[in-house]
């Protein structure tokens, strides 16, 4: 490899790495105003169809949403679109409580197990590894509500 091959590939592995692993504070209300208008207008394009409205929220699925922005919302869309990751939207159809909050707190691990699902998802993106969120029960069952809200 050339060195500016050397130095594109590094780049472009930090920026990844700034995108998908954004940690900041859920509980500061600057911090969501800031997530909410940088999600959002990421995501909105000229030619999108008007989007659906979004369902009341109960408080936990209101504490997920900001758990989401914060920490989701860099690589993973509300609806079927994909960004980094896939749209999340409907993904509590798709497979069951235990198995989300598994591959939410750690990813990897579902992968190198070697479920199926898992390792087809890995191989449809890339090889992307999702960052781990080893979060309390509390805030991964606040993330799940949001996700079966969608």
């Amino acid at each position: 490899m050339t060195k500016i091959q050397k130095l594109f590939f590094l780049l472009s592995v930090l920026l990844y790495l700034g995108a998908c692993g954004g940690a900041s504070n859920p509980d500061s209300e600057d911090s969501e105003e800031e997530n909410t208008s940088e999600s959002s207008s990421s995501t909105t394009t000229p030619e999108a169809s008007p989007k659906e409205p979004e369902p009341e929220l109960s408080e936990l699925a209101l504490a997920g949403k900001k758990l989401f922005q914060a920490n989701c919302s860099q690589c993973h869309l509300v609806d079927e679109s994909v960004l980094i990751g896939p749209g999340l939207k409907g993904v509590t159809k798709r497979q069951d409580k235990e198995w989300i909050l598994k591959f939410i707190k750690n990813s990897q691990a579902v992968i190198e197990s070697g479920d199926e699902y898992a390792v087809a998802l890995y191989e449809q993106y890339n090889k992307t590894l999702m960052q781990s969120f080893p979060w309390p029960d509390e805030d991964l069952e606040a993330v799940y509500a949001y996700l079966e809200a969608l």
